[in-house]
């Protein structure tokens, strides 16, 4: 009696957690620039078709829906991802209810705000509307199993089909189902149930939009999905996905968890077809990637998939941690799961927070861990425009905007709004994730643009990453930009807050159709390809002690004489030049510089002579006819023990 008195004082607990975290997740919502994939998800939300190269239709049909009514902003885009995300408890305690009672269905709901994967969730992403879907297609199954309603057969039909139609990743559900149909006594018996078939009807429409796409567009989204993004080979740094796990879920959360897995096995086997139901699911579901993690591409199976898979191990543990509490230190260390749960995720809603109000909420030199998509895109809204305006005699009607890769480009489109979109140049990163044949689909690609727009004005933004010389497939690509357009000259370069996003602005005309111009490029005829490159400090950087300013300076007229490490405008010292880089050659054929091989720069400097905190280090290039150039402007941010 005690402990359900204990248990019933949560429950407001619950609804304030509830009702304050939600509160900042839409504050957060209209501010925080999107990320890449949701601006791309954006794109797609107004080409309406049966699927995409990325995803079904889902995600995009949302977004629209929002936009039509909320407005083409930030907050129209989320709003029903948002509201999806914050059903979810709700579908739990649907889930739960029928299983756990009143109780401990609230209290089960109440994990889904307390676990990262699925408490900082509202994103306009697939996995809200799929973890929806997948929860409560598993809440009308259970009802169906034992009523064997047809209302409730529909249903699972209908969330099934939603589900497909969200996404591939739905897939490890419809295992789990399976594979509860195939080893639970239970299960069997419902092979002959009418309604199971016709809710296996009704789901197989969910795949069909993205089966016509795929019909029409060469298995395309299929080949990327399945074949192309995924090696197949067993890599060693897929083992590591138990620990990735243990830290997402937030450690006590997932020992707790595992428990339950544990607990709900041994339900199952004395009889408990609810528990095996569950349990079937879960250990499917989680177990799908655990096998396809060392075979999968690392760099694109995220952390958060198997997020839907310990939904249903939320039903079964408030009960579970009841039973444990049976000591003191067993009292603490229950509440431990909940409690670090929250602590983590209102951590990760500070951490939006912070990327949506950086200055208010944030340290320039902290802002700098904000992940590379959470930057401030709407900071080159207001400079881009003025290029546009400037840079063009003022004749925007025959302008374009292109974009060096797909996450640069979708960003773009979504805070200028060009007219006729923003056309994706052949990047090599486009092409690597797969996403060039979407825009081939939409007309947006670059053989697209030489087509139908030669002659026309082109703004060009390249983000200039750090060690970008390091790939003679990104070096091959800068220096054929000067083959798709002509009088090319950069404008400037544009920094995000925290340093590491970078953007070189271009301005040419767009080259006609026919052969394009593929004659060796160097810094003296194209200007995409630079006099210099400061390798190090990389962007961002945090520098201590004693540090490398090296990289590489040309000058293909008449050669360079002496190069200059550069702070906050004034010069620190001459660096060392004359070290031997013959791969500055090697990847630039076209230049002249007389001093090849012996190219390279280098000078270490002592940073405990600058103040700690923001500045900015460039270098000051000498040619041997007196002309002086600076080039490689970053920032970074010193740090004194």
């Amino acid at each position: 009696m005690k402990q359900a008195a204990r248990d019933d004082a949560i429950l407001p607990t619950i609804a304030v957690f509830y009702a304050v975290l939600w509160a900042a997740k839409f504050l957060i919502a209209g501010n925080l620039d999107l990320f890449y994939d949701e601006a791309t998800y954006w794109q797609a939300s107004l080409r309406p078709a049966f699927g995409y190269i990325q995803s079904p239709p889902m995600t995009p049909l949302l977004i629209r829906a929002g936009t039509i009514v909320f407005g083409d902003a930030l907050f129209g885009v989320r709003i029903v991802h948002l509201l999806i995300a914050a059903a979810l408890p709700f579908a739990i305690y649907l889930l739960a209810q029928p299983l756990v009672g009143r109780r401990d269905a609230i209290l089960a709901a109440g994990v889904s705000l307390v676990m990262p994967l699925t408490g900082v969730m509202g994103e306009a992403y697939m996995d809200p509307p799929m973890i929806l879907f997948t929860v409560l297609a598993l809440a009308a199954f259970e009802r169906a199993r034992r009523t064997d309603s047809l209302a409730m057969w529909l249903m699972v039909g209908l969330f099934c089909a939603l589900g497909l139609a969200t996404h591939y990743r739905f897939a490890p559900f419809g295992l789990g189902l399976l594979a509860y149909l195939l080893i639970t006594r239970k299960g069997r018996s419902l092979w002959s149930a009418k309604g199971l078939w016709i809710a296996a009807g009704i789901a197989a429409l969910g795949a069909a939009p993205l089966i016509i796409f795929n019909a029409g567009a060469e298995m395309a989204s299929f080949q990327f999905q399945v074949m192309d993004r995924n090696p197949w080979t067993f890599q060693a740094k897929g083992v590591r996905f138990p620990l990735e796990q243990i830290l997402v879920v937030t450690p006590f959360l997932f020992v707790a968890l595992m428990g339950v897995m544990v607990h709900g096995v041994r339900r199952a086997r004395a009889g408990d077809d609810g528990a095996a139901l569950l349990v079937i699911v879960s250990i499917v579901y989680i177990g799908f990637y655990a096998v396809l993690a060392p075979f999968s591409d690392l760099r694109r199976m995220h952390v958060h998939w198997p997020a839907a898979g310990y939904i249903p191990l939320f039903v079964l543990l408030p009960g579970v941690l009841r039973r444990f509490a049976v000591t003191r230190v067993r009292r603490v260390l229950r509440w431990l799961v909940p409690a670090s749960g929250a602590l983590v995720v209102f951590g990760g809603v500070y951490y939006l927070a912070a990327a949506a109000w950086p200055t208010a909420l944030f340290p320039d030199f902290l802002y700098r861990y904000v992940r590379h998509d959470l930057v401030k895109w709407s900071r080159l809204e207001a400079p881009l425009k003025r290029y546009l305006e400037e840079s063009f005699d003022g004749r925007k009607e025959n302008v374009i905007l292109a974009a060096s890769n797909y996450q640069v480009g979708s960003e773009l489109d979504f805070i200028l709004k060009p007219p006729g979109g923003v056309y994706m140049l052949n990047h090599p990163k486009n092409r690597k994730e797969g996403i060039d044949k979407q825009y081939v689909i939409w007309g947006l690609d670059e053989d697209s643009m030489r087509t139908k727009r030669a002659g026309a004005g082109a703004l060009i933004v390249v983000e200039d990453k750090n060690f970008w010389f390091e790939s003679a497939a990104e070096v091959a690509w800068r220096g054929g930009l000067c083959g798709v357009f002509d009088n090319l000259r950069q404008l400037g370069a544009l920094e995000l807050p925290g340093g590491q996003k970078n953007f070189l602005i271009y301005a040419g005309r767009v080259r006609g159709g026919g052969e394009l111009d593929e004659r060796p490029r160097g810094p003296g005829n194209c200007p995409t390809l630079p006099s210099a490159y400061l390798t190090r400090p990389k962007r961002g950087g945090a520098l201590k002690g004693v540090v490398d300013i090296n990289g590489w300076a040309l000058d293909d007229a008449v050669g360079v004489s002496k190069v200059e490490a550069v702070g906050d405008g004034k010069a620190i010292a001459t660096a060392f030049y004359g070290n031997k880089d013959p791969r500055v050659l090697r990847l630039m054929p076209g230049s002249t510089d007389p001093n090849h091989p012996w190219v390279n720069f280098i000078y270490e400097w002592d940073t405990a002579t600058v103040a700690e905190g923001k500045h900015k280090v460039e270098i000051r290039v000498h040619s041997a006819d007196g002309e002086i150039r600076d080039f490689g402007r970053r920032t970074v941010f010193i740090v004194h023990p």
